[in-house]
């Protein structure tokens, strides 16, 4: 991610919180003024206690050190400030970037999140929240305080001698150009570092998320394995990068040295001549060390700094990357559905856009509304992209594909995905009650249309009989459910729903066979009076289907009925019911 995106971004995330950065700038502003006013009046007390031998000074001495305390009353007051003031700043920041990136990443499409693990994105996520509030502190408590005590500091020491003043931006020219110059040349390391502390952190997830194979296969040697490798690559890369900071902090060092070694030289002279009174001498003395030591500070803070905006940088880099279906810049109208009509025109698409040969070419279907249509063919025949072009979850790349005469591309993809509902192969509900997983299909729904949507789908008995009946907690994935209740569960989804075209993607292909027998009365309870597209390879599971589409190499190569499909004797539907027939018998 390019540093002016980096730069809009945290523009965006800190415009709602412009009076607390305002106010931390302030705050930063008068610390490094008292910083800079209590050496002065140490000056002009020792130079009163010095020169004062019988003249009388005790009322002035008074007053200044009073000031003097008074001043670190101010220190208290601008400590409690900022206290309060980040106390308020940064959870409020951090739960605006929480939901301004989730709301992000659920905008994703699909294969985005086949591409990365879960733990991952979760990683990138936590690393944002958690880091621009520290990035924003390290500015304004290190590089803006820095800043504003260089310039009060070196009005002090030019009124003591100019050449402090010509000293001191010297050296102040050398240690920031040669600090950034390092740090811009070697960037990528801090990148290169989060990024293999990233797929660790993923790999390690992802043995977790599959531990059941891990110990049934007892892999365990082999997962450690290679979680060494990546451990050991990010190793290295932090090793490169540790070797860089050294480098740096040892041209700072040496840059500090010198630069002390001058004012100790100037110092020395000034004192013998008599140019320079103690308290001069006192005063120059004490904000050199106290510059010395805010840039000292300052030093180590830009390795944490830049490691974490490396860090930010290849987490956004993730969470901003473009998606590959894509909404109108101008705010689209919402789809208008009546009677669920689907049609595809001339429709291309391949996930390899340079493809020569793609999955779809020239491709032409229509399908009245109120229809139900079975979906059939191997593997790899393109009935998974079908469901996908038409949820645009992928795009088409030439052609259209319509709802009740409307392009989708040219609708509102919440209202297009409000006007279908799927019930999966694989059910996976959230670790929430059962009564919140069914009111997912439509949640402003009265608990009386949620116990009917379950009454209709069979699953009510099932969830009264449960140890808090409606309020029990279904565990992670669903777990603390058998197969068949959690499809019944996304049949009660789908009925409450009411969408009017339906898609069934071989959701009974993981049950066994009284479980699926159950089920045909939920099905057809759900189907009734809906655009229906059902995916499966149990064909006998599609004997009520009005019409069958048997797919192939990306092509319809039949279309009909059972009946009439069985009669094609050279046809792919009838070898297909012939070995599945053939396997039941033999069953």
């Amino acid at each position: 991610m390019s540093n002016k995106k980096i730069s809009v971004f945290f523009y965006e995330i800190s415009r709602p919180f412009w009076k607390q950065i305002i106010a931390l700038s302030f705050l930063s502003l008068a610390w490094a003024a008292i910083v800079t006013l209590q050496p002065a009046l140490v000056k002009s007390i020792i130079d009163i206690v010095t020169h004062a031998k019988n003249m009388p000074y005790t009322e002035t001495l008074t007053k200044l050190m009073v000031f003097y305390l008074l001043l670190g009353l101010g220190f208290c007051w601008i400590n409690f400030g900022y206290d309060t003031t980040i106390a308020r700043f940064f959870p409020a920041q951090r739960e605006y970037i929480a939901l301004k990136l989730m709301q992000r990443m659920m905008q994703k499409p699909l294969q985005f999140y086949q591409k990365h693990f879960s733990g991952n994105l979760t990683n990138k996520i936590n690393d944002v929240v958690t880091f621009v509030p520290n990035i924003i502190e390290i500015f304004v408590d290190n590089f803006l305080t820095c800043f504003f005590t260089l310039v009060f500091s070196m009005y002090s020491v030019a009124k003591v001698h100019p050449h402090f003043a010509w000293a001191l931006l010297c050296w102040l020219i050398i240690f920031l150009g040669g600090s950034l110059s390092f740090l811009f040349s070697k960037s990528h390391l801090a990148h290169r570092a989060a990024e293999s502390r990233s797929r660790v952190v993923g790999k390690i997830v992802d043995v977790f998320s599959n531990i059941a194979s891990v110990q049934l296969f007892f892999r365990h040697i082999l997962e450690l394995s290679l979680i060494r490798q990546y451990t050991n690559a990010a190793l290295q890369k932090e090793q490169d990068r540790d070797y860089f900071f050294r480098i740096l902090h040892a041209f700072q060092s040496l840059s500090f040295v010198f630069f002390e070694g001058l004012c100790f030289w100037w110092l020395w002279k000034g004192i013998k001549s008599g140019e320079i009174s103690a308290g001069e001498f006192v005063l120059v003395l004490t904000l050199n060390v106290q510059i010395l030591d805010q840039f000292w500070t300052l030093g180590a803070e830009i390795r944490e700094f830049w490691e974490k905006l490396g860090a930010l940088k290849q987490a956004l880099s993730i969470v901003y990357c473009e998606s590959q279906v894509l909404e109108l810049t101008s705010l689209p109208p919402h789809l208008s559905v009546s009677t669920g009509e689907i049609v595809f025109q001339r429709v291309n698409f391949s996930y390899d856009r340079h493809s020569k040969a793609p999955l779809f070419s020239d491709f032409n279907l229509h399908i009245p509304g109120g229809q139900k249509v079975g979906i059939v063919g191997f593997s790899g025949s393109g009935k998974s992209t079908f469901i996908n072009l038409l949820l645009r979850i992928q795009d088409v790349q030439k052609g259209q594909v319509c709802v009740d005469g409307q392009d989708i591309k040219n609708v509102n993809l919440c209202s297009l995905r409000q006007a279908i509902s799927v019930i999966p192969q694989e059910c996976i509900l959230f670790n929430r009650s059962v009564l919140d997983n069914i009111l997912y299909g439509r949640p402003e729904s009265t608990f009386e249309e949620v116990q009917e949507a379950a009454k209709k789908s069979q699953i009510h008995e099932v969830i009264q009989a449960l140890p808090q009946g409606y309020d029990t907690i279904v565990g992670e994935r669903g777990s603390r459910l058998s197969g068949g209740q959690r499809q019944r569960i996304a049949i009660a989804r789908a009925i409450l729903k009411d969408a009017p075209i339906l898609i069934l993607d071989e959701p009974t292909s993981s049950l066994d066979g009284i479980t699926e027998e159950e089920l045909q009365k939920a099905f057809s309870e759900v189907m009734h009076g809906k655009t229906v597209l059902f995916i499966a390879h149990r064909l006998n599971t599609l004997l009520s289907m009005e019409r069958l589409l048997v797919f192939s190499a990306g092509k319809i190569v039949q279309d009909g009925t059972h009946d009439s499909l069985i009669l094609q004797k050279n046809g792919m539907y009838r070898k297909l019911w012939s070995l599945q027939m053939r396997g039941l018998k033999e069953e």
